[in-house]
């Protein structure tokens, strides 16, 4: 029994089973490690609130790389003892959210973005969207049943139509939101 039990090949394709395991094998604690060193040598150069926002990060991103490492490198490379992979797959778990967890604290403490901006932006283009939609379907039924009773049956030319009013009236509404 492997990491995923009794199934022999997640991919389903017979030849791409060796192609798995060195994704699962190298390439992404590989990745993982690259991501982590990215970190550190930000942290290294970083100075004074930045230092400490990065701080949170890195210590989240060095406990992610190391509960990776050995919940899947390990036992693909040693043969380990089932209680060993059990604990390992538990702090690979544990430590998940502490990437976001970090990201969190470092914004709520240390103010790393303007949050009035992000929720400006956010109610913003949710009203936009929500408008054009409604703008867009309800164009395209009327002008749809509009063709329908004038020339006997649907045509393109309603979503066409409706796609370039949408087109014309982004940037008026966007403005005026």
């Amino acid at each position: 029994m492997g990491i995923l039990g009794p199934i022999r090949n997640p991919v389903g394709i017979d030849g791409f089973t060796n192609v798995y395991k060195a994704m699962l094998y190298i390439i992404s604690p590989v990745l993982t490690g690259a991501a982590a060193l990215a970190v550190l040598l930000r942290l290294r150069r970083a100075i004074g609130v930045e230092r400490q926002q990065i701080k949170w990060f890195t210590y989240a991103a060095a406990a992610s790389f190391v509960a990776t490492t050995l919940a899947y490198v390990t036992p693909g490379l040693i043969d380990t003892q089932l209680w060993f992979e059990r604990v390992a797959f538990v702090l690979n778990i544990a430590t998940i959210p502490a990437i976001p967890v970090a990201i969190g604290i470092a914004m709520l403490r240390y103010r790393l973005y303007d949050i009035d901006l992000i929720i400006n932006c956010t109610l913003v283009y949710g009203a936009l969207t929500a408008m054009l939609a409604l703008i867009y379907f309800g164009g395209v039924t009327l002008i749809q049943v509009g063709l329908r009773n004038l020339i006997g049956h649907e045509s393109t030319l309603a979503v066409v139509a409706t796609t370039l009013a949408i087109a014309a009236l982004f940037n008026p509404l966007r403005q005026r939101i």
